[in-house]
C-alpha cells in the first residue's frame, strides 16, 4: 500500500469515525432487555458502573464533551464519503440516494407509530445487507491484494479495503445512538470473561482443524498489520453491530437473551454459507460465543474484540482461509 495515496484519507477518516463512536459510548444506558433475566446487576456493580462512567467521563471532558466528540465522529464519516465522491470512488447517483436514505431513516427514527417503527427497520436491515454483500452498484472499494495464496495448501484470497460494508455501521448508528452499549462487569467478572473468551477461541480452532477445514499453519506475513486494521474495524465492527447491536438487542426484547443469541447466530453462520457448510456451522458457533460476550457485557466492543481475536488467530495461526 501506497500511504501517500490521497484516496487512502477515505479509509483514515471512517476509521477515524468509528474510534471516535466508540470512545463516546459512557453515557449509554445498560441495555436491560439484553441482558435478560440470566443476570440482574447488585449494588455493587452499580456502584463501579458509577465510578467507571464519573472515571472516563472526567478524562475526555477534558479534551471534549461527549458530544462534540460523536458530532466530531459524524463530520468525519461525512467527510470520508464526499472523499470518496470526488476521488471518484463513489458513483455521484449513489452519493444522492444514500443522502436520501440516512435522511429518510433519520426522520422516520423520530417517529412513533408503528408504520414508521416498521418502514425504518425494513429500510435498514434491506439496506444494510445489500451494502455487506456489494450488491449496490456504484462503490469502487479499493483492492489492495489479488488472488494471493498464503501457502501451498490454502485458498486464494484478495483483500479488499471496502467502502460499501462500512457504511452500515454509521447507517444502524443513526437508527440507535447508543448501538455500542456501555460495559457493565467488575474485575472479578471480567477475569472470568476473558477466561471464558480464550477457551472458546482454543475450542473454535480446534473444531476447525478437526473437521479438516484449516490446518495449524503458523505466518506473519509483512501486510499483516493492513489485514488486522481491515478486519477490525471495516469487518468485525460492522458485523457485530449488524447482528448483535442491532438484531440481538432487537430479537432478545421479544423472546429473551437466549433465544436471541441462538437466533442470531443461526443467522451468522447461514451469512457465512458461501464459504462452504463446514465454514457456515463454525461461523454459527462462534456467533453464540459472540452472542454470550454481547449480552454478558452489555458492550458492542467486546462482541467485537471477541469477533476479532477469533479472526486474528485464524488469520496468524492457520490455514487462511480455508484449505483446498
Amino acid at each position: 500500500m501506497d500511504l501517500l495515496q490521497p484516496q487512502l484519507l477515505i479509509w483514515l477518516l471512517l476509521a477515524v469515525a468509528i474510534v471516535l463512536v466508540f470512545v463516546t459510548n459512557t453515557d449509554s444506558p445498560p441495555l436491560v432487555s439484553d441482558r435478560g433475566p440470566l443476570h440482574q446487576p447488585n449494588p455493587d456493580q452499580a456502584q463501579h458502573y458509577q465510578i467507571q462512567q464519573a472515571f472516563y467521563r472526567r478524562w475526555l471532558d477534558a479534551f471534549f464533551s461527549q458530544q462534540k466528540v460523536r458530532q466530531l465522529a459524524w463530520f468525519s464519516f461525512a467527510a470520508s464519503v464526499v472523499m470518496a465522491l470526488l476521488l471518484q470512488r463513489l458513483a455521484p447517483a449513489s452519493f444522492v440516494a444514500l443522502l436520501f436514505v440516512f435522511t429518510l431513516v433519520f426522520w422516520l427514527n423520530k417517529g412513533k407509530q408503528r408504520w414508521q417503527q416498521v418502514v425504518r427497520h425494513s429500510l435498514v436491515i434491506v439496506l444494510s445487507l445489500l451494502l455487506s454483500l456489494h450488491l449496490l452498484p456504484g462503490f469502487e472499494n479499493w483492492l489492495q491484494l489479488e488472488h494471493i495464496q498464503l501457502s501451498e495448501q490454502s485458498r486464494p484470497f484478495s483483500l479488499y479495503l471496502n467502502l460499501d460494508k462500512p457504511l452500515v455501521f454509521f447507517l444502524l448508528l443513526l437508527l440507535l445512538p447508543d448501538l455500542t452499549g456501555r460495559y457493565q462487569l467488575n474485575f472479578g467478572a471480567s477475569v472470568q470473561l476473558l477466561s471464558i473468551s480464550l477457551l472458546a477461541i482454543v475450542v473454535l480452532s480446534l473444531l476447525a482443524v478437526a473437521l479438516g477445514f484449516v490446518a495449524l499453519e503458523w505466518k506473519l506475513p509483512d501486510w499483516w498489520w493492513l489485514f488486522a486494521l481491515n478486519n477490525l474495524l471495516f469487518t468485525s465492527v460492522v458485523e457485530e453491530a449488524f447482528f448483535r447491536g442491532y438484531l440481538q438487542r432487537l430479537c432478545g426484547e421479544k423472546t429473551g437473551p437466549v433465544v436471541a443469541i441462538l437466533l442470531v447466530a443461526l443467522l451468522f453462520g447461514l451469512a457465512h454459507l458461501a464459504g462452504g457448510v463446514w465454514y457456515a456451522m463454525l461461523a454459527g458457533l462462534a456467533g453464540i460465543f459472540y452472542g454470550y460476550l454481547y449480552w454478558r457485557s452489555g458492550s458492542l466492543a467486546v462482541a467485537v474484540a471477541g469477533h476479532f481475536a477469533v479472526n486474528l488467530v485464524h488469520f496468524l495461526a492457520l490455514t487462511y482461509p480455508a484449505l483446498r
